[in-house]
Order: structure tokens, then C-alpha cells, then sequence
């Protein structure tokens, strides 16, 4: 479908631009001396040339065949670059797909084949008017957009095709031709995207700014917003890896890029399962989104009290073990238990592993049977932790002589690890909620902690001040 009908007038300059291209073509091929020179960009060679920075350093043929070009062929005398340059300045749709006079060159020389190639008769019996017709039709299919696809690893989504409020892309998914398209491969099946990772992208559609460069990056980073959204949504591995342009129309893609173009890498590691959103989250993640619009100030505050100082390193590490694979579960215990020192560490004296499972206990834990359950779930883990750092032994596949001969040792596994793991996550929301009352200083929150052990009055005060969901209610009404 057009979208912008091409203006009468671009229809006479195209034919201008192709006789040029022809008749230079012809005039090259008389001169002995080029014979033999790939020529199958003709238009933007000679564009090329003409735009050379330090002609002094061309190659002696392609010195005189700038001269030539510039000086007896039908290019320079029928000033074809002056041409360009003023069909780009009439043109805005041109000037965003093509960029340049070479670009627009380019384009030319890459439609022209595919135009002749469908012409009915030949040029000079009418076909011309079929061909550029045939080009004027593909220049103008559609509007010029900058599709940034950012691939989110192992994600499983039904909410294909659907917007987040506050973040201006959808969630789709692209079969395996696509991805390869996307890319850049030749080949059906892509070779660098294992699709049993998942297939799921954040698509965004960008005109402005005109630099791919800046415009892919301000797609990584909203991407990388709502995924820290969605890792504290629920608790389940996701990632963002890789990302690449595709653009509309489709021949700007051939034009801009060569070969594979991808920013970042894919992840071939393989989870056990894959982080799945349903129809029915997505009340919940607005919810989630908007609260992070208005905790903002704080996420971003570049002066942070000591405990969103406190609270922002956990989230490093617990962000951070999601980029480890599935068979590095030591080293995802090590920055999950890192994240739990990082909140609830005495600051100075005392015992460590007791303190830090206690304090959690208490922040987590609503009834007392589980807050007791919870203090030996963490002193477990954090016993596998220790193993690991100070012994050398893995905590969830030690040698099998060991097991034998040590019964001291600690065996962790899977759903430790994720239970765990969400326990940071619950973690991190509650401190994050407790710098949004104002209370701002670690060993505050911690010396609470301590108390609440002994006064079930102070236990409950802080943790109803920590409630994240009784949070995200008043954050909604604001």
C-alpha cells in the first residue's frame, strides 16, 4: 500500500537519474583503460567518487575514472549529484530512508534490476514507464519506520501484540525465517538465534533521531526498564541479549546494512523453563510499571541514603544472577546470598550467617512458624555459600567421595536455589518500600530488626511498613 503519494514530478527525474546511469555506464565501458572494473553500482559509484574526502588517496585508476565521471561523462555534465541533492531536499520521505545522495543513489541502483527485470516491453517501446512506475511504487510502500527488535530471553508469552502503559513498544514473536531476516543470515533457520530460548522480542518503532546508533540505545534502555520490572514481578529467569533494525519499507534494510548487523549476543544457554506471562498479569504489571514511574526519584537518585545505597547493590546482584546459565547454580547462590549480606550484614561485629537469617526472617516472614522456617532455610544457604568460598566444594553437586565421607557437608538444590531467589526478590521490594516511607538508613532498618525479635508490636509496625502490595495501592492512587 502507498501510504505517501509520490509528487508527479519525481517520476521524470527518476528517468533523468536511470538515462545518466545508462549513458555513463556506456561511456566507461568505451575506455579501455576501465574495462574489466566492477560497475554494478554505477549511479552511487560515481557518487562515491564525486564525494571523496582525499582523492589523493584513490587508487590511480579510480583517480581518473573520478576524473573522467566528474569531467566528460553524462554524470557531471548533466550534473546528476546536484540532481540527488535536490530530490533529497524535496523529499522528506527520501531524505529519512535515503540519508544521502549516495543513499538515494543506492537505492536506485538497487530497485533499478527488479524494475527492468518486470518490464513488458522494452525501454524504448514503453517499458520505461513501467519501470519507474514499478520503483516509484516500491520508494513509496510505506511510511519510513525504524523497527528495534529486542530480544527477551526465555520468554514465554500469550500478551503477543499487546502495548505497556508507559512504555511505547509490544511484546511479539518472530519464526525462525524472520529472525534469520532480522539479523542479517541467508539462510532460512538462524544460526546464531537458538530458538529453544525463546522467540519473544520488544518491538519498537523509531523515526527520530536519525543516528541507528542512538536509536538502538534508547530501545535497550526502555527495554531494560520494564525488564527490571518483570524480574521483580515474579521470580524466573529473563534476559534481554541482542537486538537488531529492520526497517520499513523493507528496501531500506538492504540499503542501510551488510551482511549480520546485531548489537549485544545471543544467549544459547537453555533454562528448565521458560518465564511465562499470561493475559491475566498484565493488571498487575501496569501496576508495576506505574509504581516504577513514581519510584523513579528514588531508583535514580544519584545521592542515595545508606539504605537504597544498600537496597541498589542486592538488586545487582540478584539481577546480576540472572545472566549466569542454569549449571552455574554456585555461582547464582554466591550473588544471591552477596545480595542478603548486602541488606542485612551486621556492620561491624557480630555472627554473620545468624544475623543475616534472622533479619530476613523478620522483614519476610508473617507468621511465626514461618519466620523460624525461613531463619533455617537461610542459614542453609547461606552454610552452601561458605562451602563454596572456603572449602572449594559446590553446594549442589559435590564429589560423590565426599558425600560419603563428610557428613558435614551442605547439598543444595534447584528449588533451594529459586526459592531462594525469591526470597531476595520479596527482599528487595520490602527495602525498596521502607526508602519510599523515608526511612533511609541501613542500620536503622536493621537495628529495628534486631528489636522486632524480642517485640512482636515492633515486628509487625515494620513489616506492614515494608508491605510492597499495600504500597503499589497507595502509589495508584497518587
Amino acid at each position: 500500500m502507498i501510504i505517501n503519494m509520490p509528487r508527479q514530478y519525481i517520476r521524470p527525474i527518476l528517468i533523468t537519474l536511470i538515462e545518466v546511469k545508462f549513458a555513463m555506464l556506456r561511456e566507461i565501458q568505451a575506455r579501455p583503460q576501465f574495462r574489466g572494473m566492477d560497475l554494478s553500482w554505477g549511479l552511487s559509484l560515481a557518487v562515491a567518487l564525486h564525494d571523496a574526502a582525499d582523492v589523493d588517496d584513490l587508487p590511480p585508476l579510480n583517480r581518473e575514472l573520478r576524473s573522467f565521471i566528474l569531467s566528460e561523462s553524462s554524470f557531471g555534465k548533466r550534473e546528476a549529484r546536484a540532481i540527488l541533492d535536490k530530490l533529497l531536499s524535496d523529499d522528506s520521505h527520501l531524505r529519512k530512508c535515503c540519508q544521502t545522495a549516495w543513499g538515494l543513489a543506492r537505492t536506485i541502483d538497487l530497485l533499478l534490476p527488479e524494475a527492468l527485470e518486470a518490464m513488458p516491453s522494452s525501454w524504448d517501446e514503453g517499458g520505461v514507464e513501467f519501470a519507474v512506475s514499478r520503483m516509484v511504487e516500491r520508494l513509496y510502500e510505506s511510511e519510513f519506520r525504524r523497527n528495534v527488535f529486542v530480544r527477551v530471553y526465555n520468554l514465554d508469552s500469550e500478551m503477543l501484540s499487546c502495548s505497556f502503559p508507559g512504555f511505547d513498544f509490544d511484546v511479539v514473536r518472530l519464526e525462525h525465517t524472520d529472525i534469520a531476516l532480522l539479523v542479517g543470515e541467508t539462510t532460512s533457520h538462524s544460526a546464531l538465534h537458538d530458538v529453544n530460548t525463546g522467540t519473544c522480542f520488544f518491538k519498537f518503532v523509531i523515526t527520530e533521531p536519525s543516528d541507528d546508533q542512538e536509536a538502538f540505545q534508547t530501545a535497550w534502555t526502555k527495554a531494560y526498564e520494564l525488564l527490571s520490572v518483570l524480574r521483580y514481578l515474579k521470580y524466573g529467569v529473563i534476559d534481554i541479549d541482542y537486538g537488531a533494525i529492520y526497517y520499513a519499507p523493507e528496501w531500506v534494510t538492504h540499503l542501510r546494512r551488510y551482511g549480520i548487523a546485531i548489537w549485544g549476543q545471543p544467549r544459547r544457554d537453555k533454562q528448565t523453563e521458560f518465564y511465562k506471562l499470561s493475559k491475566e498479569a498484565l493488571p498487575e504489571i501496569a501496576n508495576y510499571l506505574s509504581a516504577y514511574s513514581k519510584l523513579e526519584h528514588i531508583l535514580k537518585d544519584p545521592q542515595p541514603s545508606s539504605l537504597r545505597m544498600a537496597n541498589a547493590l542486592a538488586a545487582h546482584y540478584y539481577e546480576g544472577h540472572y545472566r549466569k546459565a542454569e549449571n552455574e547454580r554456585d555461582q547464582k547462590l554466591i550473588e544471591l546470598v552477596t545480595a542478603m549480606e548486602a541488606l542485612f550484614s551486621p556492620g561491624k561485629d557480630g555472627e554473620l550467617r545468624f544475623r543475616i537469617a534472622q533479619r530476613a526472617a523478620l522483614l519476610l516472614g508473617k507468621e511465626a512458624c514461618h519466620r523460624e522456617q525461613l531463619a533455617r532455610f537461610l542459614r542453609r544457604l547461606y552454610d552452601g555459600r561458605s562451602q563454596i568460598l572456603h572449602l572449594g566444594i559446590s553446594a549442589f553437586n559435590p564429589p560423590e567421595a565426599l558425600k560419603q565421607n563428610r557428613k558435614d557437608l551442605t547439598i543444595l538444590t534447584d528449588s533451594d536455589l529459586i526459592q531462594l531467589g525469591d526470597l531476595v526478590r520479596q527482599a528487595i521490594l520490602r527495602t525498596l518500600t521502607l526508602v519510599w516511607r523515608q526511612k533511609n538508613e541501613r542500620d536503622e532498618m536493621n537495628s529495628t530488626l534486631d528489636k522486632a525479635a524480642l517485640n512482636e508490636s515492633v515486628r509487625n509496625e515494620i513489616f506492614q511498613l515494608s508491605d510492597f502490595e499495600q504500597a503499589l495501592k497507595e502509589l495508584s492512587a497518587v
